[in-house]
């Protein structure tokens, strides 16, 4: 067994280093409610004015014609395979 002076030394060094990452955790604690009360004041007032994405840019605007243009086009198509297939040969491609 080790002496009562060496468990007394690592008895202080223990409760030294407890301390020393309690210190730790609070400050980074605190850190994270600061954040976190930031957060919550810049957004507190979200739901009164409602949500407003960024404006489109043009590119963007022009992506979803584009993506509107080949779904009707697409859509045209299939109604013009299912007349086909049903006997209406001139919606034929061929």
């Amino acid at each position: 067994m080790r002496s009562a002076t060496a468990r007394a030394r690592d008895a202080a060094q223990i409760r030294k280093l407890n301390q020393d990452q309690l210190a730790y955790v609070s400050q980074r604690d605190a850190g994270y409610q600061q954040q976190w009360s930031d957060y919550r004041r810049y957004h507190e007032n979200d739901g009164e004015r409602g949500y407003t994405a960024a404006p489109r840019s043009s590119a963007q605007d022009d992506y979803a014609r584009a993506r509107s243009d080949y779904a009707a086009s697409l859509a045209q198509w299939r109604r013009d395979v299912t007349a086909c297939r049903n006997g209406d040969y001139d919606r034929c491609a061929n």
